[in-house]
């Protein structure tokens, strides 16, 4: 039965979602763990790889799988989302805001514990509410000080990508890195690159940050190959 049972929420759930959310999201996870707890309360544990992915999980289907899960049971089924791996503490949280990012009314009714150590997430991530003024002079950094998560407009389209980088604007270096946005055109990919830089900025007006174009990349490993002056190359891009 407890085989049967996950097996059968997965089907479902490959009905309901487009296929690419499934195959993405679903799919790769290992197979749920069911148990009983003493009484008539089931438990259902489902391992995840790591901490952005319990995030997306737990906001995005968490409620939906426990709703299919409790349906095909025939009683309530409380869902429980944990780390596969032990996760190495880092400074900060930021559990509350990027779940805020996507979480939906509903949760709030049909709630779902996270066995994890989420609220270690590296911070601080600027808050969906409040405003974020960029800096006054990016002159340097060369961001554009109206690109800001502010100002971004969230869509299904770039949703994953927006959590992702509000990730890097509270722990960068540490969280995804490098960080490495595709999509087509008009997503959002600038937008967020030049957030994630203001952000930063934004915190400590100090920090070394540069945005430039590949093509301006190339041109300085070009010239500075044929000035036979790479190390100053190193020292610039090092220092950032």
């Amino acid at each position: 039965m407890n085989t049967d049972l996950w097996r059968k929420g997965c089907e479902r759930l490959a009905a309901e979602l487009p296929e690419q959310q499934f195959n993405t999201w679903i799919r790769p996870l290992p197979e749920a763990s069911v148990s009983e707890t003493g009484g008539e309360d089931t438990v259902v544990t489902l391992k995840v790889p790591n901490r952005f992915k319990l995030d997306w999980i737990r906001n995005q289907y968490a409620n939906r799988i426990q709703t299919l899960l409790s349906e095909l049971a025939g009683r309530p089924i409380k869902l429980e989302i944990a780390l596969s791996l032990a996760s190495t503490p880092l400074r900060g949280s930021v559990a509350s805001r990027v779940s805020a990012a996507g979480s939906n009314p509903a949760s709030m009714a049909n709630p779902v514990t996270a066995t994890s150590s989420v609220t270690s997430l590296p911070g601080p991530i600027p808050s969906e509410t409040a405003a974020i003024t960029a800096p006054q002079n990016p002159s340097r950094s060369r961001l554009n000080n109206l690109l800001t998560f502010d100002s971004f407009v969230p869509g299904r389209a770039n949703q994953m990508a927006r959590t992702a980088a509000l990730h890097v604007a509270g722990a960068p270096g540490v969280m995804y890195n490098p960080l490495f946005i595709y999509g087509g055109v008009g997503l959002g990919k600038t937008h967020l690159i030049h957030a994630v830089g203001n952000a930063l900025l934004l915190d400590n007006p100090q920090a070394r940050i540069l945005y430039l174009h590949a093509e301006q990349f190339i041109s300085d490993v070009v010239k500075n190959y044929q000035r036979k002056t790479f190390d100053d190359l190193k020292a610039k891009y090092h220092s950032l």
